[in-house]
């Protein structure tokens, strides 16, 4: 018996199986659903809308409605979003959407790390297939791992993280292309290996489909620094779009989201007092800080200098070396705003042959804090400082304070006796007016700075021209910004087991981090005296840079010093006026007297 045939008892007889009519595609393929189907190319969003489940989460923004129909119509489209902006979620579903209108597309996702990009799309994948069942039906997990994700079509369309050379792919998508923390994106692997894959044309019948947007490149991610690769980038495709090429490039604020109804607004006040300012304008305004003209040190000078892991919060005890200790003293102003920035660079002797005459510095300490109510309890914080850095039977540490304004009520309470048993400061150049305060028993260690631009002694231009050269010749070296591996580090050398003192220890390593974001914030600027230092925002202060520079110029000086001293030329005539046993005789004051000092050569 056929097996489309079965026995009902109520006929007593075997009847034929009802079978599904087959469809006859090629009836259908009429131009009225050529356009149809080229609608949903260019508009996937109001594919999703006749799609939606019943259990579907959310439904399409105006926003993400754009990002999905720039990832399909342009060759080039670089997206800059604010936190919340359901950035992956968008991405994931305009590739699989692209994938069930362009039957055979073939594309690669990359993101900084495969372990994260295998996490992220998987989420985002699942949440398009509770959002849209009918559309996912189309697709097929192929991997679902913690390293590899992938999925496909019957048809031959694709969507893969892990590419190998060799591949071809129709279009290619960068996920957090600006992220610089933790995991940075590696732009290196993705132009050689990723991109390089970006080759295959899409063709029907033997011909190039002209609605298909071939060698597609989609960039989404958070605002970055304006060094990262990833600005640089969006530059380029946002000139192309001004030049009305196929480009396409977009900065989404944290404002939008609230507007469209995808965030509340009291997500972005709360992430707003726990983030710095340079934190809230990267995350949520999509706004890139830093100078991409003229900066005063290059990222990647920067990051190569993070080699100290354990800060030093008092002196090493090493004989060798001396501390010098910055300070950026600020008054109390009403809306106690202003801050007092610390830097402490230790400096060490080098024995290499072409940096004897450099001292190696390592900036083990960053501080900053609100100012003391006086001058002269500002005085006693300072000096407790410099004894903390100070060992008997060491080289000296020095202060170096800016001596102006403020700064000089500050100079003047440092030369009194303030009653703390330390004894009275006073400056190594016994200069005006300062040496009409100087104690008996002062010690010689306070260097007052005149910062006074490009004129006087510590020219702006000299100062910023020396810290560039030392950092990018190696010489200048600051703490690690991994604040778990300096805790290590700190809590192993000092056999400290407990968990007490975690967080004042953490202070100095994310202070340095503050720190490298100011000097992302200030850029060169040339004027008609020389280069100065411009902030790119106001909003972001530079009291822990500034402090740096005035230490780091003091280490400047005694350089200079030391170099004078060893290239001096020897005179022969003061060699002979030492006294030698041999020659020397008694002098008589009486005969000196009556021959007159003259006729002693």
């Amino acid at each position: 018996m056929p097996r489309n045939y079965k026995y009902v008892s109520r006929a007593g007889a075997f009847v034929k199986n009802r079978t599904r009519q087959g469809v006859d595609y090629e009836a259908l393929a009429t131009e009225q659903w050529a356009e149809l189907i080229a609608f949903f190319r260019w508009f996937p969003d109001i594919l999703e809308d006749l799609c939606e489940g019943e259990n579907c989460e959310y439904h399409n923004s105006l926003i993400g409605r754009v990002i999905k129909r720039a990832m399909v119509r342009y060759h080039q489209s670089f997206i800059y979003g604010t936190r919340g902006l359901s950035k992956t979620t968008c991405v994931i579903s305009a590739a699989s959407n692209k994938g069930i209108t362009y039957p055979g597309e073939v594309m690669a996702y990359y993101a900084p790390a495969e372990k994260q990009a295998a996490k992220i799309a998987s989420e985002a994948f699942h949440t398009y297939a509770n959002n849209y069942p009918y559309l996912a039906r189309h697709w097929k997990v192929n991997s679902d791992a913690a390293e590899s994700f992938k999925i496909s079509t019957e048809f031959g369309s694709a969507l893969e993280i892990d590419i190998d050379r060799g591949r071809n792919t129709h279009s290619v998508i960068g996920e957090e292309c600006g992220q610089e923390d933790q995991t940075p994106f590696n732009w290196a692997l993705f132009n050689q290996v990723v991109k390089a894959t970006n080759r295959k044309q899409y063709m029907v019948n033997g011909k190039a489909d002209k609605s298909h947007r071939d060698l597609a490149e989609t960039y989404i991610t958070s605002a970055s620094r304006k060094q990262n690769p990833a600005f640089a980038k969006c530059r380029k495709i946002r000139q192309k779009m001004f030049s009305g090429e196929s480009a396409f490039a977009m900065w989404v604020p944290w404002q939008v989201p609230v507007l469209c109804k995808m965030k509340p607004y009291e997500y972005y006040a709360n992430l707003k007092d726990d983030l710095t300012a340079e934190e809230f304008m990267r995350e949520c305004e999509a706004k890139c800080t830093g100078s991409v003209q003229n900066p005063i040190l290059q990222d990647a000078v920067l990051e190569s200098a993070k080699k100290i892991l354990c800060m030093e919060d008092r002196h090493c005890g090493d004989r060798e070396a001396f501390y010098v200790l910055g300070y950026d003293v600020s008054q109390r102003d009403v809306a106690g705003n202003a801050l007092t920035g610390l830097a402490v660079i230790k400096g060490e002797r080098q024995y290499d042959t072409a940096k004897w005459d450099r001292y190696r510095k390592s900036l083990v300490y960053v501080s900053d804090s609100k100012p003391p109510l006086t001058a002269r309890e500002h005085a006693k914080v300072i000096k407790r400082r410099w004894a903390d850095y100070s060992m008997a039977g060491g080289l000296d540490s020095f202060i170096v304070i800016d001596a102006r304004s403020y700064g000089q009520s500050v100079m003047e309470m440092l030369h009194e006796d303030l009653g703390d048993g330390l004894p009275p400061l006073c400056t190594v150049t016994h200069e005006e007016p300062y040496h009409l305060l100087e104690q008996e028993g002062a010690i010689p260690c306070i260097y007052p700075l005149q910062a006074t631009g490009n004129a006087g002694r510590d020219p702006n231009s000299v100062m910023l021209d020396y810290i560039e050269r030392e950092f990018e010749n190696g010489n200048f070296r600051i703490l690690t910004t991994n604040v778990q591996d300096g805790l290590h580090a700190y809590k192993l050398r000092h056999g400290i087991k407990d968990d007490y003192a975690d967080a004042k220890i953490q202070v100095p390593y994310i202070k340095t981090k503050e720190l490298c974001r100011q000097i992302g914030n200030l850029q060169k600027k040339y004027t008609s005296a020389g280069w100065i230092e411009a902030e790119i925002t106001k909003r972001i202060p530079k009291d822990m840079w500034s402090a740096t520079l005035y230490a780091s110029r003091y280490i400047q000086r005694l350089e200079k010093e030391g170099l004078y001293y060893a290239n001096r030329r020897k005179n022969p005539w003061a060699e002979a006026s030492v006294p030698s046993p041999a020659i020397a005789a008694p002098s008589h004051r009486r005969a000196i007297k009556r021959l007159g000092r003259g006729a002693i050569r």
